[in-house]
């Protein structure tokens, strides 16, 4: 085997382990991408429900205060 076959055969071992890398990188990326789009969700819906119940119990608090003052 010539001296630049075995050369070009290097780099491509070495070309097809970088690759390997990089796709069990990209594949890490995804998943933890994937977990915060949950957790973005997840937050956002306890947000919504929060201040759903804000609204609810202000507007109790303020029909009762309307019933005390004989409104």
């Amino acid at each position: 085997m010539s001296s630049a076959l075995k050369r070009n055969n290097l780099i491509f071992s070495l070309l097809s382990l970088k690759n390997l890398s990089h796709q069990a990188r990209l594949k890490e990326l995804e998943e933890e991408k994937r977990r915060l789009k949950k957790m973005y969700a997840e937050e956002r819906l306890k947000s919504e429900v929060i201040q759903e119940a804000m609204q609810k119990s202000g507007k109790a608090i303020l029909s009762a205060q309307d019933g005390a003052n004989g409104q």
